[in-house]
């Protein structure tokens, strides 16, 4: 392993957010278990939960990550150079009121995130278990978000002080806050993936076309695997394929970084068609397997198109990351004609 994968692995906290996640996690747990224990999880439950989840993740992210980010400033770790954020350099550099800001606002934020989530899917059956899953999934990518941008405040140059150590660290930042063109990418995408689904609904019977009214008939449990089959289809052509083409010429263009030794993942063909068509069973089943198993677990026998659209998005980019991963790990190691 080289010393930039070290210092990957072992310098800023948001590589190391495990802590905060755990303390987290368990927060929640506990939170859960004593509003089971008074019977009072209900609709109510679930904005109002959100809202103080919301601040004491903030809360135990800044007193995770504030610790780290003093030991490695004194030492002279940090990175040297860090994207400035003037509106990030607002918000107070002391710990204390650093959280209760961030706590503030985004107990706010959870709040009306949470209420969105039960009008727009139309939430009426909070049972434990979908109550436990839900704040868990959300907890933990609050978390890590919270974690991350906790890292980008602390490391601006306006929490620099007289007579510390120059700051020599080569890692780079990640900024979890949106960028002006995020909002107008989302709307292209949203755009562009509209228009294929209403072309693929025509050509697979889910777009009804009478007169001049357009129907897109709703996706049901029932028909779930079906939808989850054809959806893995298309990813495959439309994600899989694009993704290994472009880490392909990345490895082709000497770009990607090289490992010393192969993998099991070497075994995948070499060739981003051959590798995407080795992905598409898998993709398939996984599509339709992944998708069944939450509209059974929280119940939803029947959702609109946009409704089902939230899940799906959310599903694909989860994909994505995987996808990403599994490229990026065979082409980056040698394999048998291909050194």
């Amino acid at each position: 392993m080289n010393n930039q994968n070290k210092q990957t692995m072992n310098g800023l906290p948001y590589t190391n957010t495990w802590q905060s996640i755990l303390i987290t996690l368990v927060i929640n747990l506990i939170v859960t278990l004593i509003l089971y224990l008074l019977n009072i999880i209900n609709k109510s439950t679930f904005v109002t939960d959100a809202f103080f989840c919301g601040f004491i993740s903030t809360l135990v992210s800044v007193a995770v990550a504030y610790p780290q980010m003093k030991r490695l400033r004194m030492s002279g770790a940090l990175p040297s150079v860090v994207e400035e954020g003037h509106i990030l350099q607002k918000l107070p550099r002391n710990p204390i009121l650093l959280s209760l800001a961030l706590g503030v606002l985004f107990a706010l934020l959870m709040g009306v995130f949470a209420f969105l989530v039960r009008w727009f899917f139309e939430i009426e059956d909070i049972t434990p278990l979908r109550f436990l899953v839900w704040k868990l999934v959300y907890a933990t990518i609050l978390s890590i978000k919270m974690t991350e941008l906790v890292v980008l405040r602390l490391v601006q140059p306006d929490c620099s002080l007289p007579g510390e150590p120059k700051q020599i660290g080569t890692a780079i930042v990640r900024n979890p806050l949106p960028r002006k063109d995020t909002f107008s990418d989302l709307l292209r995408t949203i755009t562009d993936d509209f228009g294929f689904n209403l072309l693929s609904g025509l050509i697979f019977g889910s777009t009804v076309v009478k007169g001049h009214t357009v129907t897109i008939s709703p996706t049901t449990r029932d028909g779930i695997i079906i939808g989850g089959i054809v959806l893995g289809m298309i990813l495959t052509l439309r994600m899989v394929y694009p993704v290994a083409k472009s880490i392909y010429a990345q490895q082709n263009a000497g770009v990607l970084p090289r490992m010393d030794k192969s993998t099991f993942l070497s075994k995948l063909p070499y060739r981003p068609g051959l590798f995407a068509l080795i992905l598409l069973v898998p993709v398939m089943l996984l599509s339709a397997g992944t998708l069944w198993c939450v509209l059974t677990f929280f119940g939803f026998t029947e959702l609109s198109f946009f409704q089902f659209y939230i899940i799906r998005s959310i599903y694909v980019s989860l994909l994505l990351k995987v996808v990403i991963l599994i490229a990026v790990r065979r082409y980056s190691q040698p394999s048998e004609g291909h050194q």
